[in-house]
């Protein structure tokens, strides 16, 4: 199941707002940072069901990046 990362803009807090999409049925709130951001793992179909409950918050697909390898080669 994909994961996504919202983030709420500067100008918006609401404290209710993640509290609403962690009920929403299928969508696991995996963290939270003091209900301006959180990951959540939820089917893409509710993409827009949580937009829709969060205007204002940017929502993106999270992306992991491989870290370099920086051990010495011989």
């Amino acid at each position: 199941m994909p994961r996504f990362v919202l983030t709420a803009r500067a100008d918006i807090v609401r404290p209710r707002d993640l509290d609403q999409i962690s009920t929403m049925e299928g969508v696991i709130l995996i963290d939270q940072i003091n209900n301006r951001a959180a990951l959540v793992e939820a089917p893409a179909t509710l993409l827009e069901k949580m937009r829709e409950c969060l205007p204002g918050w940017l929502i993106e697909e999270e992306r992991l990046h491989p870290r370099p390898d920086l051990r010495h080669k011989m």
